[in-house]
């Protein structure tokens, strides 16, 4: 006889602009997988300053995976990662052996690996967060060029490799860490990396959107990639120093002897000692850039990210 695997009850986080039509056949989708498993969650659904109204039938599908449904309204727009961390925020109070699954509503984040993820997460006691990893890609060739070419700089300027965004799921003791770092307000999966918790990677594969098309472009996908290296600000201005004087003294060596050998003209070497200038002046910068990040008041996300919840609505499903 088969003993059906048993499955915390959790809590699925998922951020919203406008993808109203989209979250509605997440829900149909994640109930089925929940109910073919034999098991429950419960979902927050922060509404990231819609323009367009909640739907008045939303989750009025008959479920019976899904317990219940929760819509914590934003004040305002404040993008995808800031919205993860309000809403991640509002759960911090949950027992703390409670896991929080943090998926896309478009379908790109697939229902079917939630299970996976929560599963993944309870056979590791010694894990705080498994991220879904992504070994295939749906993607244009063009993206998947600059993704790579990102991932290339992100190692180059942090030291630290990365090949997954916010899927993931993480318990609530080791988010209460992270509440507590302002760079998670900036992004969430990056903040894990740097602060350390004990997270895992499990291999998946990037799902379609379920309708239309991402309402990302290349400018906000450019600030998406800088939000990440933001969060690792002090190393990437280290490296960039070091990466200066490398420059610098080496060449200024060069240039000096070339010059003493009269090998070098006065408008070459009057060139040359301007890029150098630059180069200094830079290197100044952001020794001073450096110190200020260091002393600045931080954004303290257990602190400050409540005052950007407007309301909380629980839906109310039909009976089972």
């Amino acid at each position: 006889m088969n003993i059906p695997e048993q499955f915390p009850r959790f809590v699925i986080l998922t951020p919203v602009f406008n993808d109203w039509r989209c979250l509605e056949t997440l829900l149909r989708h994640l109930d089925g997988d929940l109910r073919k498993h034999n098991a429950t969650a419960d979902i927050l659904v922060v509404n990231d300053g819609s323009t367009e109204p909640t739907p008045g039938d939303l989750g009025q599908d008959k479920l019976t995976g899904i317990n219940s449904i929760k819509i914590l309204e934003m004040v305002c727009n404040l993008g995808h990662q800031r919205a993860i961390a309000v809403g991640l925020a509002y759960l911090a109070d949950l027992p703390e052996d409670t896991t929080v699954v943090v998926m896309d509503s478009d379908g790109e984040d697939r229902p079917e690996d939630v299970l996976r993820l929560v599963r993944d997460l309870e056979r590791q006691s010694s894990v705080d967060v498994v991220f879904a990893g992504r070994h295939r890609r749906s993607e244009a060739a063009l993206f998947r060029f600059g993704y790579a070419a990102y991932r290339l700089l992100h190692r180059l300027l942090t030291g630290v490799g990365i090949r997954f965004g916010n899927f993931s799921a993480i318990r609530v003791g080791a988010l209460r860490q992270l509440l507590y770092q302002s760079s998670f307000w900036n992004h969430y999966a990056a903040a894990v990396v740097r602060s350390r918790l004990v997270y895992g990677v499990l291999p998946t594969s990037r799902g379609n959107r379920y309708q239309g098309k991402n309402k990302l472009n290349f400018s906000q996908l450019m600030v998406h990639g800088f939000s990440a290296l933001s969060v690792f600000s002090d190393i990437v201005s280290v490296r960039l120093l070091i990466f200066t004087l490398c420059l610098v003294i080496p060449g200024g060596i060069y240039t000096v002897l070339m010059y003493l050998a009269g090998r070098l003209a006065g408008p070459a070497l009057l060139l040359i000692g301007l890029a150098a200038g630059v180069l200094v002046v830079s290197f100044i910068l952001n020794v001073i850039s450096l110190i200020a990040m260091r002393s600045a008041p931080s954004f303290i996300p257990a602190r400050d990210t409540s005052e950007f919840i407007k309301s909380v609505n629980r839906l109310n499903p039909p009976p089972r």
